[in-house]
């Protein structure tokens, strides 16, 4: 369980997501989706990955509507967004705990970007 401040309080943000099981299938193909055609670079490092977006506002407005809905039913991964001159990136982090669960997302990348 991962342990989050929120207003000065010490809060427990369980390892768990909220969708239905059919949901969570079509939550995955969104992901694939996006990951096989807005996505140019992946650096990872166990609990984190920085994704290097293609530029654009289709793939910032895509990649911050799926950050939000997944962040929704899945309370434990940390989503940013940066923005530096022209490039895009997308920053996904999760608690140790969960290392496992980035991992299998990040197998939705296309071969050629998934992390060793």
């Amino acid at each position: 369980m991962d342990v989050k401040w929120e207003n000065g309080v010490v809060t427990n943000v369980p390892i768990a997501c909220t969708l239905t099981a059919e949901a969570v299938v079509d939550r995955l193909a969104e992901w694939s989706a996006a990951f096989s055609t807005l996505v140019e670079k992946v650096d990872f490092d166990g609990n984190h990955a920085t994704l290097t977006l293609h530029r654009g506002s289709e793939a910032l407005l895509t990649i911050a509507d799926l950050a939000q809905r997944e962040k929704a039913c899945c309370p434990f991964f940390q989503f940013s967004i940066e923005l530096e001159g022209i490039d895009m990136f997308l920053h996904v982090e999760v608690p140790h705990e969960a290392d496992q669960i980035l991992t299998e997302l990040l197998a939705l990348l296309p071969p050629n970007l998934r992390p060793h």
